[in-house]
């Protein structure tokens, strides 16, 4: 690897941001792949190329910005800008390290390095194996930012889940007759199904789709469809449920626990739900896992198994004892908190302390603190959203 000037440093830091702009095209239709975005220079620093990964499956960012190059000859000597190392595996698309390697630039600025087994310093490798320069850590921090699901997706074998809940001033999530809905205004949701198209997947429990029967899909913004989880440990949600059989059923995960799929076997010549699933039928995907010690679904079996299925980002949007059940379980990431300029005096907490609380005293010596770390805080109309992470 090399070092720069503090004057190549910074040009190298204005193009590497731009390939990072260029990378966040891809937000929402690339996982299980990272987010790439590539940017090249002609010899003479001018851009001549530049593209992203667009979808799963499609060609790279590296390739696409090599495509978009009308004279091929003016990438001779020229520098290109990476995001994320090339890769050198034959996966659905040929490897990048080689097409730049080929492709005659002198120079590759990458801005992290690829933590993924099949890559990991290979296409840096590879580039100056071929007598390429190659420059790495510009821009690091941004990029890890960038692809911090992907990154823990890899490092950890789960997937980054992000808790969302919205809450009045004084803590609770719905009044005293169990009414949620709206407790944000519609700023703060239109951001939400933003988030929605953004990750893999939203999950949630049964006692909210029994509450509530949504839809839990992507409306007021452009994107694409998330997966939807659905943790029913019992197996007793009714199969006519919106998110079984509305036109996306497909996507959903119906996660029940063994000791269900067993009580289900053992019931099966009288049980009526099977009557309603033989007259409703389910076109997504069922999922059994290993059941906690109060027979519910574990947690951290549900995130592996999702993880599994190529899901790297899960935004749980639970109610007050499941959100809790997650923090409990350190299985937490991020935490984002609406909070509405609206007092209910009484009514149901956004997390049941009684389950989260108790493990605080448990783990913290009796004092009763976790400690997480504030990110940042944004107005969205009359609400406060703020941002922790673990």
């Amino acid at each position: 690897m090399t070092t720069s000037s503090s004057s190549d440093r910074s040009v190298d830091t204005q193009w590497m941001t731009r390939a990072l702009r260029l990378a966040e095209q891809g937000r929402g239709f690339v996982s299980p792949n990272p987010l790439v975005g590539c940017v090249i220079l002609d010899r003479d620093g001018e851009v001549i190329g530049e593209g992203a990964h667009l979808r799963f499956g499609d060609p790279h960012a590296e390739a696409n910005a090599l495509a978009s190059v009308q004279d091929q000859a003016s990438l001779q000597g020229a520098t290109a800008y990476v995001t994320l190392e090339p890769c050198t595996h034959h996966g659905k698309t040929p490897p990048c390290a080689t097409a730049l390697a080929q492709s005659g630039v002198a120079r590759v600025v990458i801005a992290l390095q690829d933590p993924n087994p099949h890559v990991s310093g290979g296409g840096a490798a590879r580039l100056q194996s071929q007598g390429i320069e190659v420059e790495l850590g510009v821009c690091r921090v941004e990029a890890e930012e960038q692809n911090r699901a992907f990154l823990h997706w890899i490092e950890t074998g789960l997937p980054y889940v992000q808790l969302k809940w919205a809450q009045t001033l004084d803590g609770f999530s719905a009044d005293h007759e169990g009414n949620s809905q709206w407790i944000s205004g519609k700023e703060s949701r239109r951001l939400v199904h933003q988030w929605r198209s953004e990750v893999d997947a939203v999950l949630v429990g049964s006692a909210t789709v029994l509450a509530d029967n949504p839809r839990l899909t992507v409306r007021h913004v452009e994107g694409r469809q998330p997966r939807r989880v659905i943790l029913d440990s019992k197996g007793t949600l009714p199969p006519t449920s919106q998110v079984f059989q509305d036109e996306f059923s497909e996507k959903t995960i119906w996660v029940t626990a063994k000791s269900a799929q067993s009580a289900q076997s053992s019931a099966a010549a009288v049980d009526p739900m099977l009557e309603l699933l033989t007259s409703h039928p389910f076109n997504g995907t069922r999922l059994t896992v290993e059941q906690d010690d109060q027979g519910h679904c574990s947690l951290r079996h549900v995130l592996r198994s999702l993880a599994e299925h190529d899901i790297t980002s899960v935004m749980v949007e639970a109610g007050p004892t499941l959100a809790a059940s997650f923090l409990r379980e350190n299985l937490v990431d991020q935490i984002d908190v609406f909070t509405a300029p609206i007092l209910f005096g009484k009514g149901m907490k956004a997390v049941d302390l009684a389950v989260w609380g108790m493990h605080l005293v448990e783990e913290d010596g009796g004092r009763g603190r976790l400690p997480i770390r504030f990110v940042t805080t944004e107005s969205f109309g009359q609400d406060i959203l703020t941002t922790y992470r673990f």
